[in-house]
């Protein structure tokens, strides 16, 4: 898969973005205060340890984020596409492999000595910027440094 090394049934990893190593994705809430509930969020690595993401393949260079929390279960990560919540990541119990919303695009960015790479939404196509804190979503422009790592690691 892209050459992002992952087992054929998935693995945990740690998604964060290039430049702000120490920043990774986690659980928050809207910041404008316009959708309510729980949504994928940026915050400090050493304070984001629940819930834990596992990347699920789904077709080559294709994942769906699973979000595995300790006092909700296990969920996936949607790409609410309209209402007050639009472009926002949000958690959801439902998980269907034909949900689009729910579908990420790995492609590895650099050279093929880097551990870079994109992750877009099937149903957009656009990158996941690093203004995951407020949602916002940007196209893959390489002067906005969107550019997002994955690390695959064990389970804590």
């Amino acid at each position: 898969m892209t050459g992002l090394r992952m087992l054929a049934v998935g693995s945990w990893a740690r998604i964060h973005p290039v430049r702000t190593p120490d920043l990774c994705l986690t659980e928050g809430r809207d910041r404008t205060g316009r959708y309510q509930t729980a949504v994928a969020a940026q915050r400090l690595c050493s304070k984001a340890s629940l819930p834990h993401v596992f990347l699920e393949p789904l077709a080559k260079n294709t994942v769906r984020i699973q979000w595995h929390h300790a006092k909700y279960g296990i969920g996936c990560l949607t790409v609410l596409v309209k209402g007050p919540g639009r472009d926002l990541l949000e958690p959801r119990d439902d998980c269907p492999d034909n949900n689009r919303a729910q579908q990420f695009r790995i492609e590895r960015f650099g050279s093929s000595a880097t551990t870079h790479f994109r992750i877009r939404p099937v149903i957009t196509g656009r990158c996941l910027s690093a203004l995951w804190q407020t949602g916002s979503r940007s196209r893959c422009a390489a002067r906005m440094a969107i550019w997002t790592e994955l690390r695959v690691r064990p389970r804590a």
